[in-house]
């Protein structure tokens, strides 16, 4: 099924001077939608607050005042940004998204870029549910009351559910968001804006493990929704 996609997308292209996105092989190539979706694509929790002072009025953005941003940023070009990982079939994008995040956060304060655990908040952080999905808001809380989290050659990544060996560990909207990916920069090319996009599928995946989604459009939540549930750590 995938292999006649494949080609009627080659063919359709070849005929037509439009642009889009293009398909080639890699390993998922031999899993079905509905098995890829199981494996790969869990809802994610939407993010709660009890705090209204940190929540951004309902009715629309808070605007604040800002510096004129760069037209371009990407932060691998920076040395800021890990190599890309695989989550293998574990349901842990939303580990590897919120510990990519923390990694960069460091690199940009610091100048010193460390490879931190993706398996310590899947085996500890007890409010996600490790390979059958969790909510990258609550990995960072995790590491917040855990006081930090392991390097991964310290707490290697096994893709599967465990036992938690932190040093401590704590108790555990509308749109539907099924993965998580880390932004490590944006970009313009021929008119259209867009994101650089990392994601835990592994090198082979995409652009060598990254892609691009277009920014700036009409979609209140962004395309493929990647407007929504956005958070970052800080130091």
């Amino acid at each position: 099924m995938n292999l006649r996609h494949i080609k009627a997308k080659h063919a359709k292209r070849s005929n037509s001077s439009s642009g889009g996105y293009r398909l080639g092989f890699n390993k998922f190539v031999d899993m079905s939608p509905k098995e890829f979706k199981r494996v790969y694509l869990h809802q994610l929790p939407a993010p709660t607050t009890t705090n209204p002072a940190t929540t951004a009025s309902r009715s629309g953005y808070v605007k604040q005042d800002s510096c004129t941003p760069p037209a371009s940023v990407d932060w691998r070009q920076k040395g800021a940004v890990t190599s890309v990982k695989d989550q293998q079939r574990c349901g842990s994008c939303w580990a590897f998204g919120s510990i990519r995040a923390i990694e960069l956060i460091q690199a940009i304060e610091t100048g010193e870029l460390i490879s931190l655990s993706e398996q310590e908040p899947v085996d500890c952080d007890s409010v996600s549910h490790g390979c059958l999905g969790g909510s990258p808001k609550s990995a960072f809380e995790w590491v917040i009351r855990n006081g930090g989290i392991n390097k991964e050659e310290e707490y290697p990544y096994v893709a599967l559910d465990d036992s938690c060996k932190a040093n401590t560990c704590c108790s555990r909207d509308s749109i539907y968001v099924n993965h998580a990916v880390l932004i490590v920069g944006y970009g313009s090319k021929d008119g259209d804006d867009y994101w650089i996009v990392k994601n835990s599928w592994g090198e082979n995946w995409g652009i060598n493990g990254y892609f691009h989604v277009k920014r700036n459009t009409d979609f209140p939540n962004g395309v493929c929704a990647i407007n929504t549930m956005a958070c970052y750590p800080t130091i």
